[in-house]
């Protein structure tokens, strides 16, 4: 992952700068941080600037080359753009003119330009942060990293204890996993707030940990005897702050060796809250816990298995094809029908077509499919073949 100049301009320090151009460019990437200082003096005859200045840096400068000759300070924007530089932090101590010229090339480029208000700020001071910010970044793909490993490697229990307590070294004898999803990557700088709030909503005695994943993050949580109830309306603050969260919990666990499980678990529990949310007919939960997505907890593990994905086309595709030829709906009035779990009744009300109306229509199903959805063996059959077609229509 990385942090952008936007990150940066969350902390103490860099809210005393004034951006005066390049607004459209905060979005920028920055990998570290460099000082332009001497290396546009004419006398050096750029004897340094092949190897100074890497990409995404972030660049702090006082101008001193230009304090003789302030029209080297457009040559400098144009040398950093040319370097693929992040951005520029401009302490201005000589009070050199920066001309409208400029400000045009720098917005034209999306370069941001800012300056320092604060004469008594010191470079250190943001370097240092950058610094700070690059630890923490290799810190949190270090920490995803572990969990994918545990996640996904045939690891010994010795191996899986000892990486799970180096990711939380304060777990205790009953955790468990909570998984919150978003549609967008998770920034380092909301990865810090959400860990900042979580501290003050979560209770005191429950031990916990914040770690990115994917497209949102895992919260750990752990306690001598953990109540999740307890953990509900924190988990309900700390959605906003994602954009559409789908969040799943697991069961609680009581063995370190089972934290492949529990992550698993919270995860497919948050693939299924995502996929209600986006049904559009199912009453919106909070969240899910692992123990209320029914069968999909056989369903997830083995959809790479091609006889899963087999049985479903056998199924549906009669429907599909009928469908594209006629521009029919009845895959999607089944759909509809397994998402109400079969209830002709809590259909009719919801489409707004008469029961006799849906009643022809699963006729139709019947004859194309071969199964009768009043046989309740064989609307387990349409069933099954529902729900793993869309799980693979979701990507999951």
């Amino acid at each position: 992952m990385y942090f952008t100049i936007n990150d940066l301009l969350c902390f103490d320090d860099f809210k005393n700068l004034r951006l005066i151009a390049g607004a459209n460019g905060t979005q920028n990437k920055v990998s570290g941080c460099g000082i332009l200082d001497y290396e546009l003096e004419s006398t050096l005859k750029g004897k340094y600037l092949h190897s100074n200045f890497l990409p995404d840096q972030l660049v702090l400068t006082s101008l001193f080359f230009a304090k003789n000759n302030p029209f080297l300070i457009g040559d400098s924007i144009k040398y950093l753009i040319s370097r693929g530089s992040s951005g520029l932090i401009i302490k201005n101590v000589f009070n050199l003119p920066i001309h409208n010229s400029v400000i045009r090339y720098a917005n034209a480029k999306d370069f941001p330009i800012f300056l320092m208000d604060n004469m008594c700020a010191y470079f250190e001071d943001f370097i240092i942060q950058i610094d700070h910010c690059i630890q923490a970044t290799a810190s949190y793909d270090a920490a995803e990293e572990q969990l994918n490993r545990l996640l996904y490697e045939r690891l010994d229990i010795p191996e899986k204890k000892s990486m799970i307590r180096q990711l939380f070294p304060t777990i205790r004898d009953q955790y468990a996993v909570v998984s919150i999803q978003s549609e967008d990557l998770i920034s380092d700088s909301l990865l810090q707030k959400l860990t900042s709030q979580s501290k003050d909503l979560l209770p005191q005695d429950m031990s916990h940990r914040i770690f990115r994943f994917g497209k949102g993050v895992i919260l750990l949580l752990s306690q001598d005897v953990l109540v999740l109830d307890e953990c509900y309306s924190a988990i309900q603050e700390l959605k906003p702050f994602l954009i559409h969260a789908a969040v799943g919990i697991s069961e609680i666990h009581y063995t370190l060796e089972r934290i492949n499980y529990a992550l698993q678990q919270a995860i497919h529990a948050a693939a299924i809250h995502h996929l209600e949310q986006n049904s559009g007919i199912i009453e919106k939960k909070p969240f899910l816990h692992y123990h209320e997505i029914g069968v999909y907890r056989i369903l997830l593990p083995m959809l790479d298995h091609e006889s899963i994905h087999l049985y479903s086309n056998n199924i549906l595709e009669p429907l599909i094809e009928f469908d594209a030829e006629n521009r029919g709906s009845l895959t999607q009035s089944l759909i509809d029908l397994v998402r109400f779990d079969g209830n002709l009744h809590l259909l009719a009300q919801y489409s707004g077509q008469h029961e006799n109306t849906l009643r022809n229509r699963f006729d139709k199903v019947k004859l194309l499919t071969g199964l009768n959805y009043r046989n309740p063996a064989q609307y387990v059959e349409l069933s099954l073949a529902v729900q793993i077609y869309l799980l693979e229509q979701n990507n999951m």
